[in-house]
């Protein structure tokens, strides 16, 4: 497998930092150390992220914006030429959020926003009022971004709350994806959210196409480490090319970490690409296509 194919997309951890107490998020198992990536590193991790022509979105176990100059970050992937992403929870949507999104709009933005059910959601993000997260996403519209999609979390059975979400966000105009809740690692204790099942795939396609960096540039397996037990280099410090031929062995011939023995993040079963990894923005965004939708 091309090694290059393994950065075709990439979430970098701007900070691990996070306010918010939701239900089926971890944090609290969570034994890396803390803090915000550096205006150096994330030089560096630029750097290695042009070389590979990366898809780039700020994600991870904290939330960007508490980064101090996550905006200027937007700024300087998309002036390099990448696409650069955004993903938030709708409590860090506040009129200065707002105003940064406006003045350096990034290429894609997801809010994970897990349930419409006020009830569920109330559950699901204790610290979030349902009536002011909807109007917050709400105010997005009126900035005309290119690419905002609301995520949500199927927590039980059956198929209606899919339905219930897409309908509920397409009478205000706003894109979906809803997923089965995952065990994040099998850091998840409240096993009454998860209805994803282990994926039966001995090779890991989400380490195929997608990188993960952590605040302190450590390129991990995915978000889902807690503890750094993936740790493949650093790209503030490494040669990339080695950590790319490792990770494309790594994804092709089966996770040989813990964490990725009973996963049951869908991604996994992403079939691994094949032929070299073209250059051109379309062709390389059509991969990503055919992984996430099968065709």
């Amino acid at each position: 497998m091309d090694p290059k194919w393994t950065f075709l997309s990439a979430d970098v951890e701007l900070t691990n930092m996070c306010a918010e107490n939701c239900a089926m998020c971890p944090r609290k198992s969570l034994r890396r150390p803390q803090g915000f990536m550096s205006r150096e590193v994330f030089s560096r991790v630029l750097e290695v992220l042009m070389h590979f022509r990366s898809r780039v979105t700020f994600s991870g176990f904290g939330n960007p914006t508490l980064h101090p100059f996550w905006a200027d970050c937007v700024q300087s992937v998309r002036a390099a030429g990448l696409p650069a992403g955004l993903v938030l929870h709708p409590s860090a949507l506040s009129p200065e959020t707002l105003r940064l999104l406006a003045k350096h709009p990034p290429s894609h933005l997801e809010i994970s926003f897990p349930s419409v059910d006020p009830a569920l959601f109330a559950r699901l993000c204790p610290q979030a009022d349902f009536a002011e997260a909807v109007q917050r996403v709400l105010q997005l519209r009126r900035l005309n971004l290119a690419q905002v999609v609301c995520v949500g979390l199927q927590t039980d059975g059956s198929a209606q709350p899919a339905k219930q979400y897409r309908d509920f966000w397409k009478s205000h105009g706003i894109r979906t994806r809803f997923f089965p809740c995952h065990s994040r690692g099998g850091y998840l204790r409240d096993r009454s959210l998860i209805t994803a099942t282990p994926v039966r795939s001995a090779s890991c396609g989400l380490l195929a196409l997608h990188a993960f960096v952590a605040w302190n540039g450590d390129l991990l397996a995915c978000c889902h480490d807690l503890t750094g037990e993936t740790r493949m280099g650093n790209l503030g410090e490494d040669d990339p090319l080695p950590l790319a031929q490792r990770k494309a062995e790594c994804a092709a011939d089966g996770p040989p970490w813990n964490l990725c023995r009973t996963c049951d993040e869908f991604r996994k079963g992403w079939p691994l690409p094949a032929g070299d990894c073209p250059f051109d923005p379309a062709l390389r965004a059509g991969q990503l296509r055919r992984a996430t939708h099968g065709r």
